[in-house]
């Protein structure tokens, strides 16, 4: 009952702080970059007829959200790190997703064993823990890298949420390591390559490992709704705001448009 009380509070303050992150820290940006690059008007007589939709072009999403080129030609490693982490955390977030669905509610609703019991399950296990390993080790390297070069990244590189969202992959291994320890015949033990072999060296330990593993579990929920409402206020809103307004500006004079602009309004 308490485990049900905590985790719908918690869930329900954090949306709330999400959604106020995101109206400030998202929705109003872009406004604001649709805003200063709407086409102005004298006289009734338009001074730029091209039309400035709020939609990133396919070519910007791919060159900056996909690909990353700007930080490739800035580093290598820099590049590589952030592609463990940004395709990491995708394709974790998706097979999450596909384990709720597909299992969770696939069972419940449509009576579906084949991702709960069945060979899905193992996809679905081996698929996250792969995710997880690599966006582990993305930002295990930023955060060295945050680490070695403390002045040059302390404006570029949003230190807590690395560290909230390395919190939060790490407490899911741990928690599903200890759960492996109190549940020892799970029977997909076997397709677990990283929780696995922890669970098993962690096992010669006498420790209370199914209290641990209740408090790890919620550690694990409470770290992934800290990371959830703290998004919108972090530099990964730059992943919605970046494409959208590097697609409205290219090739234009930003600064002097918004000058026109702010001077217009209090005109």
């Amino acid at each position: 009952m308490f485990r049900f009380t905590f985790l719908w509070t918690f869930v329900l303050v954090a949306i709330a702080i999400f959604f106020v992150g995101l109206y400030k820290n998202v929705v109003s940006k872009i406004a604001y970059i649709v805003w200063v690059n709407t086409p102005g008007r004298e006289g009734g007589i338009c001074r730029d007829t091209r039309v400035r939709l709020p939609f990133p072009r396919i070519r910007t999403i791919i060159d900056e959200a996909l690909l990353q080129k700007r930080i490739r030609n800035r580093s290598a490693f820099l590049w590589i790190r952030h592609m463990l982490i940004f395709f990491g955390f995708g394709a974790l977030f998706v097979f999450d997703m596909l384990t709720y669905v597909l299992g969770k509610l696939g069972h419940r609703f449509a009576h579906i064993e084949y991702f709960t019991t069945g060979p899905g399950r193992a996809f679905l296990k081996c698929g996250l823990e792969l995710s997880g390993g690599v966006l582990f080790l993305g930002l295990t390297l930023a955060l060295i890298h945050r680490i070695a070069y403390a002045e040059e990244e302390k404006d570029c590189v949003d230190l807590r949420l690395i560290l909230l969202l390395w919190a939060v992959v790490l407490s899911g291994f741990l928690a599903e390591s200890f759960r492996f320890v109190v549940e020892p015949m799970d029977p997909f033990l076997r397709y677990s390559f990283l929780a696995g072999p922890l669970a098993r060296a962690l096992a010669a330990l006498s420790w209370p490992w199914k209290s641990l593993a209740w408090c790890m579990w919620m550690a694990h929920v409470s770290s992934v709704l800290f990371f959830f409402a703290y998004v919108p206020y972090s530099r990964l809103v730059h992943m919605f705001v970046t494409p959208i307004g590097r697609s409205v500006t290219m090739g234009q004079n930003t600064a002097q448009r918004k000058m026109e602009k702010i001077s217009e309004t209090w005109l």
